[in-house]
């Protein structure tokens, strides 16, 4: 699933004073190692955040609710609606999207593509962080991976063009060889038309020759 464009700016946030107010708050960084939580798919909850950044919950809390005083929900916002995880019981946990001030402030600290997520239904949301779980899991197996990254095909279809894919995780595996990964999630009649479409590409691709890039990916 491809980023959706950038949820409306809102109120207009100073993000050199923001910048500077939250070098203040925290000089150890923790404000930025936060946000670059979110530059894989723009969402991330709290137990992601606070996996990545290594913030007790005490820290996390205090850091969260300094981005909101500072900034609003133009920074990082939690969504109202929750976001429960197939087979978790229990409170599902808090979910942030990366909001546009959020996003000046990684393009300022040198991520030149980051951009606000625009996501604002259940199933896109969950499916954002269901990808990011794979991607972190990935990077804790200390195997490198790419999200929503293009890979061109070795060959060309008829036409001459080559085949492009985007999955969800691009892994790659200790024998250099590159698994997909992609996010399945309850398809409905609606979905059909983009699921068929899904895997017309995928045999266009490996028609073409897949390269180094493993034909039998996985999934969750």
């Amino acid at each position: 699933m491809n980023r959706k464009p950038s949820m409306p700016k809102g109120e207009s946030v100073d993000v050199e004073a923001l910048r500077k107010a939250l070098e203040a708050a925290f000089p150890d960084g923790r404000w930025l190692r936060l946000l670059e939580v979110f530059l894989p798919t723009g969402v991330a909850d709290y137990g992601q955040m606070r996996r990545v950044t290594g913030l007790s919950r005490d820290q996390m809390d205090v850091l969260l609710e300094r981005l909101a005083q500072l900034g609003g929900g133009s920074v990082v916002r939690p969504y109202a609606f929750a976001v429960p995880r197939p087979g978790v019981r229990g409170r599902p946990a808090a979910v942030y999207g990366l909001g546009e001030a959020g996003a000046a402030l990684l393009r300022a600290a040198g991520h030149r593509d980051a951009a606000a997520c625009g996501y604002e239904e259940v199933r896109e949301v969950a499916h954002a962080r269901a990808v990011l779980d794979v991607r972190l899991a990935a990077e804790a197996a200390g195997l490198v991976v790419r999200t929503e990254a293009e890979l061109v095909a070795g060959g060309k279809a008829e036409g001459g063009h080559r085949p492009v894919l985007r999955p969800d995780n691009v892994v790659t595996l200790p024998n250099g060889v590159q698994a997909l990964y992609e996010v399945e999630q309850d398809a409905d009649l609606s979905l059909l038309r983009r699921v068929v479409e899904s895997l017309r590409r995928k045999a266009a691709f490996f028609g073409c020759g897949g390269g180094k890039v493993s034909p039998v990916g996985g999934g969750t």
